[in-house]
């Protein structure tokens, strides 16, 4: 496998391209000049023409696989990103349940801690003091 060039081709698609290509107006203008010479400026033109119209869509056919293959990398890039958004995206929501889920143990074992507190101050006063309360 080759790798692409400049414009996304590998050497062989550019080496065909190539061959596809008519032949240049400049090599064309050496066989007219021997031929008729009212004739050769109209074969020279239109030779002109036809290397312009080639190249025309030369380009434009690379600009189409150029902008192809953008739109796939892009398309392959976003999906990637998406999924390790989804992922990053699970981890804190997991996250954040278990630090609620210790939040309400911590909070569970501090009302414990306090309704034991409580009693062991009520039995310290001999239970004669108000009881507190619980809020």
């Amino acid at each position: 496998a080759s790798s692409p060039n400049l414009y996304g081709l590998s050497a062989r698609q550019d080496l065909a391209r190539q061959e596809r290509r008519p032949e240049r107006a400049s090599d064309a203008s050496a066989v007219s000049s021997e031929g008729s010479g009212a004739g050769a400026p109209k074969n020279l033109e239109e030779q002109l023409k036809q290397e312009r119209r080639w190249w025309s869509v030369q380009m434009m056919g690379e600009t189409h696989e150029i902008e192809k293959t953008v739109k796939q990398e892009l398309h392959k890039t976003t999906v990637a990103l998406r999924e390790k958004f989804m992922r990053e995206l699970e981890n804190q929501r997991n996250d954040s349940a278990l630090r609620a889920s210790q939040l309400e143990r911590s909070i569970g074992n501090l009302g414990t801690q306090i309704d034991a507190l409580r009693e062991q101050v009520d039995r310290q006063q001999g239970g004669s003091a108000s009881p507190v309360p619980a809020s």
